[in-house]
């Protein structure tokens, strides 16, 4: 039950939450200090007070915290007490100090909200720990680790964030001033460890929803990139449970939370124990979308056209090898697509639905082959698909449910390519030329009448498809666009260039177009092949 104190704080705040864990896309818990203070580890503020009072610094320290200048904080204590000294009292105050959790400690909870990427400023190993006791165990990154954490942002591969280092491994700690200027081992003065992790930080806040637990966010790196993010992407929303500040700094807290993208639900002053309620109400009310999305619970499959494919990928037992047909390059004939494509692309989108209700599928293949398996696993099959895509960054998951839409949507124009009654649809997201269509309708499309473009904005498909919930919503406005032309004698023919899981999508909601065929450009003839016939 959700605490009545917390619904009368927050009446609407708190059920927006919940609709993105079950709606939109799963969130990405960012874990600051609070969250380790039950297990008798103290806040970073308090350890930079209590270090600096034993090092005579304690004005300077106050100093440079109140301005938010916590790695300058760090650096008057590193400079009065030697690196050595500094690094070794870091190690004992926040190394495993045997604690337990005993139950109620709102940490305890996170493992069953989240199924990715977790965020932690902390040095100490709780976070790592609590997941591990709750059979959800996370691969650690520490400091400046761009690739790992940018892939696993994208993939939603389970991973634990320890953004300035841990309290067992000083070499990847970023605490000091310094520690922000070091440079990279490669010795290029503009990639520095504080460069890294800003940007990393701010490329998260970007691309992610965030919920902040036991975190401040008063003035600090973490403050600066959340308002660095949000001027890039101001429709990212983000959410922080947070003590609520007295009536005369609310509305101003509000203001300055707002600036950051973030929606705060409150807490009343000193109310710490309603944290815990609070987390497990929302486990109550997000538990079966999180269990649908968690890795453990999707079936894992592929198919592949392209030689260039992991040898991983190929030799898993889900995987649907079409290399041979294309080892000589694109298919010229119909009849080949019909019988080495859409016969097997068939078959095993019929095992897919018979052994899973959720599955992760990699496609590394034609744009025809994605339209493909979409068209046999529809819309209201039941089947819950994750699409896996290669990108210039690492895998990345498209799912309707998933991701923030950009608003980008597309440029139609409409004209007369025949006098057929057929529709035409060019289609064009990015992924460099679609090659003109029309002059190939016109010439070998006898049905042809009305040729639908539909360009995006934005012609670099990374930037113009923002994400999978953006995907779908782009397909279905084509299907709408095609829907309110067409007539009930209609064919469409579809010429595509863009994100191979569009395509996807398109594929899925393909009933809506009414017959039709999706053609696949064969570049060693410069011209079009009818790949997939759709009923």
């Amino acid at each position: 039950m959700l605490p009545p104190e917390i619904r009368t704080l927050n009446p609407r705040e708190i059920d927006r939450l919940v609709e993105c864990f079950n709606r939109y896309e799963y969130v990405v818990p960012f874990i600051g200090a609070g969250m380790s203070v039950p297990f008798g580890y103290p806040s970073w503020t308090g350890f930079l007070r209590g270090a600096a009072k034993d090092a005579n610094r304690s004005a300077e320290v106050a100093n440079s915290i109140a301005k938010g200048m916590f790695d300058d904080a760090a650096q008057i204590i590193c400079d009065a007490f030697g690196q050595s000294v500094f690094d070794d009292l870091i190690t004992q105050t926040f190394g495993d100090n045997g604690s337990k959790a005993k139950g109620a400690e709102p940490l305890v909870v996170v493992p069953h909200i989240t199924t990715g990427l977790v965020i932690t400023t902390n040095f100490d190993s709780k976070t790592k720990d609590t997941f591990a006791e709750n059979d959800a165990p996370l691969e650690l990154a520490r400091g400046p680790a761009i690739d790992t954490v940018v892939g696993a942002s994208l993939a939603r591969k389970p991973l634990l964030w320890h953004v300035h280092g841990t309290a067992d491994e000083r070499s990847n700690r970023v605490v000091t001033a310094s520690d922000y200027r070091r440079a990279y081992p490669d010795e290029r003065p503009d990639k520095t460890i504080g460069v890294a992790v800003d940007w990393l930080l701010e490329r998260v806040f970007v691309s992610q929803r965030m919920l902040f637990l036991g975190c401040s966010l008063l003035t600090d790196r973490t403050v600066q990139a959340l308002q660095n993010a949000h001027g890039k992407n101001p429709v990212r929303q983000h959410f922080a449970i947070l003590e609520e500040p007295v009536d005369s700094d609310k509305i101003h807290r509000t203001r300055q939370l707002g600036e950051m993208g973030i929606c705060p639900i409150w807490y009343p002053a000193g109310r710490y124990d309603l944290i815990y309620p609070t987390l497990r109400w929302i486990e109550s009310n997000t538990a079966e979308s999180i269990a649908h999305d968690r890795p453990s619970a999707r079936r894992q499959f592929a198919i592949v056209t392209y030689d260039a494919t992991p040898s991983s990928v190929i030799a898993h037992p889900g995987c649907l090898d079409l290399r041979a047909p294309f080892a000589s390059g694109p298919l010229a004939d119909e009849a080949a697509w019909t019988d080495l494509v859409a016969g097997p692309v068939s078959r095993f989108a019929r095992t897919m639905c018979e052994e899973a209700s959720a599955c992760v599928v990699q496609l590394n293949c034609r744009l025809a082959v994605a339209f493909c398996l979409g068209t046999n696993v529809p819309i209201g099959t039941g089947i819950n698909i994750v699409i896996l895509q290669q990108g210039i960054s690492g895998p990345r998951e498209w799912s309707p449910r998933w991701g923030e839409d950009s608003g980008l949507r597309w440029n139609i124009t409409k004209a007369a390519v025949g006098s057929g009654q057929d529709i035409v649809l060019s289609v064009h997201a990015g992924h460099g030329t679609l090659k003109e269509p029309p002059e190939f309708a016109s010439a070998e499309i006898p049905s042809a009448g009305t040729l639908i473009e539909a360009q995006m904005e934005n012609t670099n498909a990374t930037a113009a498809v923002s994400s999978g919930a953006h995907a779908y919503a782009l397909a279905q406005e084509l299907i709408r666009i095609v829907s309110d032309t067409r007539s009930a004698k209609t064919s469409t023919h579809i010429f595509y260039k863009g994100p191979i899981a569009l395509a996807f999508f398109l594929g899925q909601l393909h009933k809506s177009l009414g017959p039709g065929i999706f053609y696949e450009y064969n570049s060693p003839e410069a011209s079009y092949v009818p790949a997939i016939h759709f009923p």
